[in-house]
């Protein structure tokens, strides 16, 4: 499968990672980094052990994180190829405050830490959550975060001080899963998940958008049948994008909760998605070992033109 998928912000490079061997079989875990006007292969980067769950890159363009299910996180120069420093007792997301000197994770203890990334010390922790943690953002101006978790919450915490702010519970059940952040800092999105145990049905995949000043539930985006694994904004605000073990993807209007699209073409669950940088364009990851470019144009027109 492929799972991590990252959009470089120079918008001609696309990174996408090696899941598990199950499906399809694979002997190792890359990450690709991928010529986006062609599609050929320009880097491959080696040195995961286990199935690769997500891929971070700096505001800059300069450094990767990325992480994999056997709990090892690691940073790259994405200039050189290389490796520059391990982090292991990882938990599935790791992410670049927008100082782009530190990076907030999630362990495998539940809780979040804050790491300097040129010392490789763990500078704060963030103590709270009671079962694994699934997502993690923070604010534009880097001062909270927010995460989810298989305990059924979204939790806000200073940056500052490590101290929880406040606890949400948009879901009367099941776990919180996918995490977005409006680019004014206003709104998050919020995807709805299951555990996963052998013999559980789908559950409906809704996408819960709170205000981040009140934890209030705002609206309700409907339409998935399945888990919610990716959820992004588009860079502007006014769209958002939503990946599902349905497989599928579907395109929001956020000004009013309006599905504009279900893109159809993955012939499993999908992993990530990402708009591309001029909002014109989806990428998509899946367990059926594909990449997907899909064309938005018809539905949301010019981003730059007000409706």
């Amino acid at each position: 499968m492929l799972s991590g998928l990252a959009v470089h912000p120079d918008g001609n490079r696309l990174l996408v990672a090696q899941g598990w061997t199950d499906y399809p079989e694979t002997s190792s875990y890359s990450i690709w980094v991928l010529n986006l006007a062609d599609g050929e292969l320009v880097q491959q980067l080696e040195g995961h052990q286990d199935w690769i769950t997500s891929l971070v890159i700096s505001p800059d363009g300069r450094w990767l994180l990325s992480t994999d299910a056997e709990g090892m996180a690691i940073l790259w120069d994405l200039e050189s190829g290389e490796e520059v420093r391990r982090f292991d007792n990882s938990g599935t997301s790791f992410i670049f405050h927008p100082d782009g000197k530190t990076a907030l994770r999630s362990s495998v203890d539940f809780s979040l830490e804050l790491w300097d990334l040129a010392s490789g010390e763990m500078m704060r922790r963030f103590e709270g959550h009671t079962d694994r943690v699934n997502d993690l953002v923070l604010s534009p101006d880097g001062e909270t975060a927010y995460s989810t978790s298989n305990d059924n919450t979204v939790r806000a915490w200073s940056v500052a001080t490590g101290e929880l702010i406040a606890t949400y519970q948009p879901f009367a059940e099941d776990v919180t899963n996918a995490l977005a952040i409006s680019p004014d800092g206003s709104r998050l999105l919020v995807g709805h998940d299951w555990e996963w145990v052998q013999g559980n049905d789908p559950i409906d995949g809704a996408i819960a958008v709170l205000d981040t000043g009140t934890g209030e539930t705002l609206m309700v985006l409907e339409g998935h049948t399945g888990g919610v694994r990716s959820i992004e904004f588009s860079l502007d605000g006014r769209y958002a994008l939503s990946a599902a073990g349905d497989r599928t993807l579907r395109l929001w209007d956020m000004s009013t909760g309006q599905q504009l699209a279900v893109l159809i073409g993955h012939r499993h669950w999908v992993s990530q998605t990402a708009f591309s940088p001029d909002g014109l364009s989806a990428y998509s990851t899946s367990a059926d070992g594909n990449w997907r470019v899909w064309d938005l144009s018809e539905y949301i027109g010019d981003p730059g033109v007000d409706r």
